[in-house]
């Protein structure tokens, strides 16, 4: 079983259709089911219970400090303590890596002349948009 945490706000957890597009994918792709939780559902009762072979956590529209994903300690022990792979798409390596000490914040703000990618997020900030490659 793979296990998709939604790392968004409660709301955007309700009302999106994009995290179960983001299960099929994923149960078409590992050709095993995906159960989509949203982070305040995450213990260890029943990551026990589930035996995930994978944990991915998703990136979300909200800002981190709108909300208390960084200050859940049941999804944040499950980021550091338990040991099965882990991966974050988006926003989600970005909550990774604070369990691990980094900081969040924007980027930067963009030089003049400079044109922004998207400007109904986060207008006038740098962002980054795409896929690319990592090397491990």
């Amino acid at each position: 079983m793979i296990w998709y945490i939604v790392t968004d706000s409660e709301e955007n957890y309700h009302r999106s259709p994009a995290f179960h597009n983001h299960k099929l994918v994923l149960e078409r792709f590992a050709k095993d089911c995906c159960l989509v939780l949203h982070y305040k559902q995450v213990n260890h009762k029943l990551f026990i219970e589930h035996k995930p072979w994978v944990i991915c956590h998703s990136g979300g529209s909200a800002m981190y400090d709108d909300y208390d994903v960084l200050q859940t300690e049941e999804y944040c022990n499950c980021i550091k303590e338990w040991n099965v792979p882990q991966i974050g798409f988006c926003g989600g390596h970005q909550i990774i890596s604070t369990q691990f000490g980094s900081k969040i914040g924007p980027l930067r703000q963009l030089k003049p002349n400079e044109p922004d990618l998207n400007p109904n997020y986060c207008p006038g900030q740098l962002k980054e948009w795409g896929i690319y490659p990592v090397q491990i």
